[in-house]
């Protein structure tokens, strides 16, 4: 489902009619101040390895365009990480940035050039850019001025290390309709009509036990509801039942599901000569396409539009795998869905806000001797039944043809848990295995941890 050309088609129509209304913003692209070049520590945190200056965001109701300026001071060598980092964006987004160093009480600028940004289509209009700034050392300020259309996923108020100022504003647009949610337990300064402010916001700590910062983290989360204008109206994240149908009519979700999977032909031949049972079967096309390789990347699409090619291929993202073992299954004849999740350190899913952004893995469930099993195929060690820990986040959405149904892994009986050393292909792991109700006949679930 593409979304972007939507926003174009009203971008072109409003380019000369619509009056743009500018806000006076906190900090100006190229203007940095003596101080903030002179500044060696952040006072209210003299821990800080880095401080976020200023973050600044705005989006236009008229041209829908949303720009954001970032300055980062770095105070100590830890800090200089903080100058390589990814921006999930659509096609047309544009960057432009600097870094400032004090060498002999002059001020030396160096330009972020093109080739210091690596650009990567994930799939249709979304894109990840790898962003490293260049001449960053201790005492550097450095900015990046993002200019996108539409809202990113999601603008955070609260970081890793310390924020200064942080400014938002978020202008009411006749033409699309939007969602925010927040998140978090820091209290904003201010929050004035559309305009949210935090100053000297705190570093975000991570305790013990913490599933994942992005549960906590103070933060708005971002989810588009509809887009209207004169002659055509799209709804889109209305309800979960919505974000359902827009999985299943999806080029690399859905569609690439119902696609072709003669591929797979010859190893579907090869089990049902040798297995009996329809688990016997499962088992065997798990460990079927053991030989793929996964690429490391998690994403909830694949990265093609049929599975032919990344099986010859031999490499794959994790849904791509995914993708394979389902359609395998489906060839035996077993009762398969995928299922639509939140990784453990991309935060919880709520029933009560559905959001299409907060999804971005798929996993597998197959239906065997009325029997829910959980699979996922993207570890090459990984035992028939056993999860990695990023797949254990509570609640996800099981995609089918009706209105889909939450998978929970939580459990309302009392818990068990057994940790034990496991020998697989002469590597050591220690096993976790904790009882989860996720049906009255559902399977333990089990947590592989490498030594």
């Amino acid at each position: 489902m593409k979304i972007y050309p939507f926003l174009t088609t009203i971008l072109v129509m409003l380019f000369f009619t619509s009056p743009i209304f500018g806000a006076k913003a906190p900090v100006k692209f190229g203007k940095v101040s003596q101080e903030e070049l002179e500044m060696t520590v952040y006072e209210p945190d003299t821990s800080a390895a880095a401080v976020v200056l200023c973050n600044y965001g705005k989006f236009n109701g008229s041209d829908l365009k949303f720009i954001s300026l970032r300055r980062v001071k770095v105070l100590k060598k830890s800090g200089t990480g903080y100058a390589e980092f990814v921006i999930y964006a659509n096609e047309n987004t544009t960057f432009r940035g600097k870094t400032y160093n004090l060498e002999n009480g002059e001020v030396v600028q160096t330009k972020l050039k093109r080739e210091s940004i690596f650009k990567e289509r994930v799939f249709e209009d979304n894109y990840r850019y790898h962003i490293a700034m260049p001449n960053v050392k201790v005492g550097t300020v450095f900015e990046i001025e993002e200019s996108r259309l539409g809202l990113p996923r999601e603008w955070a108020f609260q970081e890793m290390i310390p924020v200064k100022h942080n400014e938002l504003i978020l202008e009411e647009s006749t033409y699309i309709k939007f969602r925010k949610k927040m998140l978090g337990f820091e209290h904003l300064t201010s929050s004035d009509n559309d305009r949210y402010v935090a100053i000297d916001m705190p570093a975000f700590k991570r305790e013990a036990y913490m599933s994942s910062p992005n549960n906590y983290i103070t933060k708005f989360e971002f989810d588009l509801l509809n887009i209207s204008y004169p002659g055509y109206y799209k709804s889109f994240t209305t309800t979960w039942e919505a974000v359902n149908e827009r999985l299943l009519n999806n080029t690399y979700f859905g569609v690439v599901i119902r696609n072709g999977s003669g591929y797979l032909s010859d190893i579907k031949k090869e089990i049902e000569a040798t297995c009996q049972t329809d688990l016997e079967k499962a088992r065997a096309a798990f460990y079927a396409l053991k030989d793929i390789k996964w690429d490391d990347y998690t994403s909830l699409y694949t990265s093609n539009t049929s599975m032919g090619p990344v099986f010859k291929k031999g490499v794959g993202n994790s849904t791509d795998l995914n993708v394979m073992l389902l359609q395998l299954l489906k060839k035996l004849d077993i009762k398969v869905y995928p299922v639509a999740m939140s990784t453990r350190s991309h935060g919880m899913l709520n029933p009560f806000y559905p959001s299409f952004g907060k999804l971005n893995y798929m996993m597998v469930c197959a239906l065997i001797d009325d029997k829910e099993y959980l699979l996922d195929a993207t570890e090459k060690n990984m035992p028939f039944g056993m999860l990695p820990k990023r797949c254990l986040n509570q609640q996800r959405r099981l995609v089918n043809n009706n209105q889909g149904k939450w998978v929970n892994l939580t459990t309302s009986k009392e818990n068990k848990k057994y940790v034990y050393p496991y020998r697989y292909l002469n590597s050591f792991f220690m096993v976790t295995q904790a009882t989860n109700n996720l049906s009255n006949n559902a399977s333990p679930i089990y947590l592989l941890l490498k030594l």
